[in-house]
């Protein structure tokens, strides 16, 4: 009995700390690269607390090219370089605007 309490009380206090977490933030990006010299952007953040919103806006904001639009490259939660809090990366391919 006291077992099960325990393994309920960890589980809640899991849940509630699986909610908070930084706000997402660049990070370094994989080691495959985007198949040419196109920069590549890459986000940590807490899938239970970040939107795609928040993502977005924080990858845009690194690409060197002003009005750079998003390619979506390439997303992992193992082996990566985000802490325990934000384990997910998500990568992208800065493409300019069209002149």
């Amino acid at each position: 009995m006291i077992r099960l309490r325990q393994f309920v009380i960890s589980a809640a206090v899991l849940s509630v700390l699986g909610g908070c977490g930084p706000p997402p933030f660049v990070t370094s990006t994989p080691k495959q690269n985007s198949g040419d010299d196109r920069q590549v952007v890459s986000v940590c953040y807490n899938a239970n607390s970040t939107t795609r919103e928040e993502i977005y806006k924080v990858a845009a904001k690194e690409c060197d090219a002003e009005g750079a639009s998003l390619e979506f490259f390439h997303h992992d939660k193992l082996l990566n370089e985000c802490p325990i809090l934000a384990k997910t990366r998500v990568s992208f391919i800065c493409i300019p605007p069209q002149k």
